[in-house]
């Protein structure tokens, strides 16, 4: 679509797995409320299958989170997004939404949980934190800085390069 992705952080996953849940939860009821506060203009997308009809409007109910459903393409969401945050803190094997996000030239905040042992690094590749407030300050520093957005980004795209593509070379 025409939206500017300015002020939207993203989010996909299943719901009917609870970490993803809780996440979408966290984001929109905890994290989100503080965001908004410094970015009054803030959207939060949630894209994903699985959500059950109550959390659908317990989420609707919020004047400021987007309900994508299911979405073919993760691409639908990343395109929409200026940052994807990731609250996880619970892993199972490689965390591909963060994979994913790099291999977007997505700025990330995520939790130490889900990049433990990634070999990633808080403050060029992604933010890290771990409660609503770390979360919220992080968005917020992202939302409004777009050149510190920008290079996150393309330390993450960097090293989804250098430890996740396919091809291991150095062409550009």
């Amino acid at each position: 679509g025409t939206e500017v992705t300015g002020e939207s952080v993203g989010f996909i996953g299943t719901y009917s797995s609870v970490p993803n849940l809780e996440a979408a939860r966290f984001l929109a009821e905890e994290v989100f409320p503080i965001v908004l506060q410094n970015s009054p203009a803030a959207r939060l997308k949630l894209a994903g299958a699985n959500l059950s009809a109550a959390d659908e409007t317990r989420f609707k109910s919020l004047g400021y989170v987007d309900l994508l459903g299911a979405v073919g393409d993760s691409n639908e969401l990343y395109s929409q997004c200026r940052v994807i945050a990731l609250p996880v803190f619970v892993r199972g094997g490689v965390p591909l939404k963060i994979v994913e996000a790099f291999a977007r030239e997505k700025a990330v905040v995520a939790c130490s949980e889900l990049i433990e042992g990634l070999g990633v690094r808080d403050g060029h590749d992604l933010l890290v934190s771990e409660n609503p407030e770390d979360f919220a300050r992080a968005i917020s520093s992202l939302l409004a800085d777009d050149s510190f957005c920008r290079r996150l980004g393309k330390n993450g795209r960097e090293t989804f390069m250098r430890n996740w593509s396919d091809r291991k070379s150095t062409r550009l």
